[in-house]
């Protein structure tokens, strides 16, 4: 059966606040050059991410639950760590 990891690929409102607000590490910023958001994992250390990202993960809906169904999962599945 195929899984899908559920706290990899989905993320709630509120942790994305959260993380808007968080002053350590890691959080999201906005890039002072490109005006986009990122996440820092350091000062030095980050990647982009976009909105549109961000949206589809916070997408559970019929919309994601139909993806899911098309690649084959069949439900996600909560993984502890």
């Amino acid at each position: 059966m195929s899984r899908i990891d559920f706290q990899a690929h989905f993320v709630t409102k509120d942790y994305v606040r959260a993380m808007e607000e968080i002053a350590g590490y890691p959080r999201y910023s906005v890039d002072g050059q490109t005006g986009r958001r990122r996440l820092e994992y350091t000062d030095d250390a980050g990647e982009p991410l976009g909105d549109m990202l961000l949206n589809r993960l916070c997408d559970t809906g019929e919309q994601r639950r139909w993806v899911r169904r098309w690649k084959g999962i069949p439900r996600p599945t909560m993984c502890a760590l």
